[in-house]
């Protein structure tokens, strides 16, 4: 930390060419000293380093929080590859039960060919059969409604 502040302040006031020339002489930067002194006061003061012992564990505190949100982090990226995954398979299967579906759909409509060829049942004699008694529901909420709202 004080090396830290001190380089800081050095690279803060003094220019690149300053400190790297090669007409430069030893006393320069005597300015530089009154803050290095005043910087390692405060260091040594015990009531800075009550200060610096909170900062130390304010940092600590925050390391911790950071390590454990990368931990959470890698958990998540875990759990979205294995819930991708878990996508793919069940896009799959979704697939492989649609085609299984529509080859059933497919067989019940080959059977119902044969059985109106065989029994010389017509389509229209089997749709009155399955859709008749929903025509005759509606025919009677419709009924209702008009009656009633008329």
């Amino acid at each position: 930390m004080y090396l830290d502040d001190v380089s800081a302040e050095f690279l803060s006031t003094h220019r690149d060419t300053e400190y790297r020339s090669s007409a430069l002489r030893p006393y320069a930067f005597n300015d530089f000293d009154t803050f290095m002194q005043r910087t390692k006061k405060s260091y040594e003061n015990p009531r800075a380093t009550n200060n610096l012992d909170k900062v130390q564990a304010q940092l600590k505190e925050t390391t911790q929080i950071m390590s454990k949100n990368l931990e959470d982090l890698l958990y998540r990226g875990d759990s979205l590859d294995r819930m991708g995954q878990m996508s793919s398979d069940l896009r799959e299967s979704s697939k492989k039960y649609k085609r299984a579906a529509v080859r059933i759909n497919w067989e019940l409509l080959l059977k119902q060919v044969c059985l109106l060829r065989h029994y010389r049942v017509s389509w229209r004699s089997l749709i009155e059969q399955q859709y008749g008694p929903f025509a005759a529901l509606g025919t009677i909420i419709l009924f209702f409604i008009i009656w009633r709202f008329w």
